[in-house]
Order: C-alpha cells, then sequence, then structure tokens
C-alpha cells in the first residue's frame, strides 16, 4: 500500500493560506500538538475531521490524503501485454506466480457475480489470452448470498 501523504499537504495547503499550526488547531478544534503530529507524520488526523479539513483548504479528501490509483490506464494495458507475451512464451505456472504475486502488491478489483454484489476479488482477462484461464478467485469460498460464482465467457 502506498504511503499517506496527508501531513505533507496539509502543511503546503497551510502555508499557502499564510496560516499557523495554532490557527489551523483553532479552527479544527484540536490542540496545536496534534496539528504538529499530522504535519510531521508522527500520526494522522482523526477520520472525523478529513471533511472538515477538506472544506477548510478547498480540496476533496482524496487529494487531502494524496490518494491516486496504483496503476494508471496506462500501466494496466501495459502490463495486461507483457502478460499476454508471458503465457504466450512461458510456462503456465510461472506466469501465474507472478500474477498471484501483482494481486497482493496492488489494490484488487472487486466484483461480484451475483445479484447481491458482494466483494470477490478478480483479475479479468479479456480478451482471454491464449492458455490462461479467463479470471483467477483468489477467495474460492461462496458468496454472501449463498451462490457459487458465475464465470464470465466472451460469448
Amino acid at each position: 500500500m502506498k504511503e499517506l501523504n496527508i501531513g505533507k499537504i496539509i502543511v503546503a495547503r497551510r502555508r499557502e493560506k499564510g496560516l499557523t499550526q495554532e490557527d489551523l488547531a483553532a479552527y479544527i478544534r484540536v490542540s496545536k500538538a496534534s496539528v504538529s503530529k499530522w504535519e510531521t507524520g508522527q500520526s494522522y488526523p482523526d477520520i472525523t475531521l478529513l471533511p472538515q479539513l477538506s472544506a477548510y483548504f478547498n480540496i476533496s479528501i482524496d487529494d487531502l490524503m494524496g490518494y491516486s490509483p496504483q496503476l494508471t490506464a496506462a500501466d494496466i494495458k501495459a502490463l495486461y501485454h507483457r502478460l499476454a507475451d508471458d503465457f504466450a512464451t512461458r510456462p503456465v505456472a510461472e506466469v501465474l506466480a507472478e500474477c498471484e504475486t501483482i494481486i497482493k502488491n496492488t489494490t484488487p478489483v472487486f466484483r461480484c457475480c451475483c445479484r447481491w454484489r458482494c466483494s470477490w476479488p478478480t483479475i479479468i482477462c479479456w480478451p482471454p489470452i491464449p492458455k490462461a484461464p479467463r479470471r483467477f478467485w483468489i477467495r474460492p469460498s461462496r458468496c454472501a448470498s449463498g451462490s457459487e460464482p458465475k464465470a464470465m465467457t466472451g460469448t
């Protein structure tokens, strides 16, 4: 998981507004020491303060937390093409092991095939890669509705 940069963003936005830590602390109703700890990365603001902080700095909570997707669309496309080539040239077991490593190191995509919209983490290979399964289930159990997952096919 990526590091949260909320402290750096709070410092930058506070300085842009020409505020002291005491000014921000008074507005948010916390101690100056709390603001100092946020800015130095020793702690994070309470989750209930995030909407107030983001509104004060006129930014979204995502921007306040420094969130950005772990993989851009270009990264996903490049990864797809690399894995497609790997499935065509390398042993399937090796490439599947690499896929499992990628899954562990990135935020999973949650998609459920049942009407209850459970959280079944999947990787979907589309169009199908030769010699590769169309999807890989990380957690092979029943979904919350009790139904088995439905296969996603290209037809």
